[in-house]
């Protein structure tokens, strides 16, 4: 989900669309600054757990999916 806040739809629009969802995984991107995110994820904290990998990658297998709505922070990585 891009939760910049600007160019795509506002914070709290774009908070409603993920608890619509109700994805098993929701993926920040477009966090343009530490505070965008934080923003973001204070929305939904409440709602989803929230995990940081503390990397730049995931997998993912259907068998492996959370139990429940999870937002899943990966750091931005510069392509070589």
């Amino acid at each position: 989900m891009p939760v910049d806040g600007g160019y795509t739809l506002r914070l709290g629009d774009m908070a409603g669309v993920v608890r619509r969802l109700r994805s098993s995984v929701v993926i920040p991107m477009h966090w343009f600054s530490q505070a965008s995110l934080e923003a973001f994820l204070a929305e939904m904290s409440g709602e989803f757990t929230v995990v940081e990998t503390g990397g730049a990658q995931l997998a993912l297998s259907l068998d492996q999916l959370p139990s429940e709505p999870t937002i899943v922070v990966l750091e931005p990585a510069f392509l070589d």
